[in-house]
């Protein structure tokens, strides 16, 4: 299981899920948010259904 706290790069790409059941997609290096209802008090992030990125083309 992958989780990271608020302000940590996501690895994986994927949706992430908060203490408070909020889900968002983060992108691989995209910083996990503070919560807005929590304010400046970091959380942490759960992984929950990664995403595969689309390969470049060349």
């Amino acid at each position: 299981m992958i989780v990271i706290s608020s302000g940590q790069p996501a690895p994986t790409p994927g949706f992430y899920v908060d203490e408070h059941g909020h889900r968002l997609l983060l992108l691989p290096a995209e910083p996990a948010p503070l919560c807005k209802f929590s304010g400046a008090t970091p959380i942490r992030w759960r992984l929950v259904q990664p995403v595969p990125m689309p390969k470049r083309s060349r």
